[in-house]
C-alpha cells in the first residue's frame, strides 16, 4: 500500500511537471524583438521600398524601448483574482504612473513619425496588425470592438 501511494505521488509530480512544461510552451512570454527584426517584419507584411526600410530601422531603433515588454510576466493573478473580482487592485506609485506617462507620449511620437513615413494604405495595414496583436488601436490600450447598430433600437 505504501508503495502504491509513493508511485501515485510521483506520478502526480511527474505530470504536474509536463503540463507545466506545457502550458509555458503554448502561453509563455513572447520573444522579444529586436529593432532590426521588427523592421524586416514590417518590410515583409507592409511592402515598405529600401527608402522607407532605413527611415524605419532609424525609427525603430530609436524607440526600441517601447518593443520590449514591460513587468513581469502575465499570468493568472495573486491569489486566484479575476479580473472581474472586487477585490482591490494594487494601486500604481507616482513613479510607476510617470513612467507609463512618458511610455504613453513616446509611443503617440512614434505613430506620428511612422505615419509620416509610410503610404496611407501601408499605416491602415500597420493599425490592423496592430489592432489583432491586442494593440492600442483605440488609444485605450482594446482594440476598437466592432460596431452593432442592428441591436439600437
Amino acid at each position: 500500500m505504501k508503495q502504491l501511494k509513493f508511485l501515485m505521488a510521483i506520478g502526480l509530480f511527474v505530470f504536474a511537471v509536463v503540463a507545466a512544461q506545457a502550458q509555458n510552451q503554448r502561453g509563455g512570454q513572447p520573444r522579444q524583438m529586436s529593432a532590426k527584426e521588427i523592421t524586416t517584419m514590417m518590410t515583409e507584411k507592409l511592402g515598405l521600398s529600401s527608402d522607407q526600410q532605413t527611415k524605419v530601422l532609424a525609427l525603430n531603433t530609436k524607440y526600441e524601448s517601447l518593443f520590449q515588454r514591460q513587468g513581469g510576466p502575465r499570468g493568472p493573478r495573486p491569489g486566484g483574482m479575476r479580473r472581474d473580482s472586487t477585490a482591490s487592485r494594487p494601486q500604481m506609485t507616482d513613479a510607476q504612473k510617470a513612467a507609463m506617462q512618458q511610455r504613453m507620449q513616446q509611443r503617440k511620437e512614434y505613430e506620428t513619425q511612422l505615419k509620416a513615413i509610410l503610404t496611407d494604405s501601408q499605416y491602415q495595414t500597420y493599425q490592423q496588425m496592430h489592432q489583432r496583436r491586442g494593440g492600442h488601436g483605440n488609444g485605450q490600450g482594446r482594440p476598437t470592438p466592432p460596431s452593432n447598430d442592428s441591436n439600437n433600437n
